[in-house]
């Protein structure tokens, strides 16, 4: 996405939350059953994070004025992340994702 935007001011980026505890999983039939409840539920609270937790990512992006000018980067746990499998070098597969975004977002 940020290739597209070169020049205009926008810069867009990915921020990633983590696993947070937002109730949302109560309208799935996953949290009803045995498995979440007696393997998954247990353990659960080791990695989620309350919607306070979830959102200082969301805002730190939104708002810190050091990466205002920052484009195509990833941010996890209030920071900038490497992630290897995620390389900027297969535009293909980023200009097709970004079609098939425009479209599904009635942009075009």
């Amino acid at each position: 996405m940020g290739v597209n935007h070169f020049g205009t001011g926008v810069t867009a980026n990915l921020v990633y939350p983590g696993i947070v505890e937002t109730g949302i999983s109560r309208h799935t039939g996953f949290q009803k059953s045995y498995l979440s409840w007696f393997v998954i539920g247990p353990w659960a609270w080791l990695v989620k994070k309350s919607p306070e937790q979830g959102a200082q990512t969301v805002i730190y992006a939104a708002v810190e004025p050091s990466i205002e000018k920052v484009n195509g980067k990833i941010f996890i746990d209030l920071g900038e992340q490497e992630i290897p499998y995620l390389r900027e070098k297969d535009l293909a597969d980023s200009k097709r994702l970004y079609a098939i975004s425009q479209r599904w977002t009635r942009l075009t």
